[in-house]
């Protein structure tokens, strides 16, 4: 699945099988957890409870993992313990995601399987890259006219870009 093929699939999950599923399973409210960590992490605007509310949350789920699948955790675990420092520096986590450059993976990837060109791949991937993006530009497609970012500092700043 695709990142956001796998986020609606997991926030679907809930009503097609949530109530079929004792509500003190303990797998069951580590996956609601790591839910409401999602979610709490990708708001457009934070007032300081809902940065508490991140922070009770990422320790939560951290500790559940630790009980059910008795492994130490994962870099990414740690890492979510920044978060709400991270938020209140820099704001809402949503706009500092890397999801856009990740999803192009794939055509890269696919770039590199159908070149036959092995000696510099990464100068084959690049030309395909300009090529494609030249085309766009060809065809009138380009990119957006305007880009819109909400910086928010506990509600207070909304800046536009033109």
């Amino acid at each position: 699945m695709t990142a956001s093929e796998m986020f609606n699939f997991v926030h679907n999950l809930i009503f097609m099988i949530g109530d079929l599923i004792p509500e003190q399973d303990v797998v069951w409210q580590f996956v609601l957890t790591t839910i409401k960590f999602v979610d709490l992490s990708y708001i457009p605007c934070y007032i300081e409870d809902d940065i508490t509310e991140l922070a009770r949350t990422i320790a939560t789920m951290n500790s559940s993992y630790l009980q059910l699948f008795q492994d130490k955790l994962k870099p990414v675990h740690h890492f979510a313990t920044h978060y709400p420092s991270h938020t209140r520096k820099f704001g809402p986590l949503r706009y500092l995601r890397t999801i856009r450059c990740e999803g192009k993976h794939k055509p890269m990837k696919n770039y590199a399987k159908n070149t036959t060109n092995r000696i510099d791949i990464c100068y084959s991937i690049g030309k395909k890259t300009q090529y494609s993006f030249a085309q766009r530009l060809f065809e009138s497609k380009g990119l957006e006219d305007i880009i819109t970012a909400n910086i928010l500092d506990t509600g207070s700043l909304a800046a536009k870009v033109k």
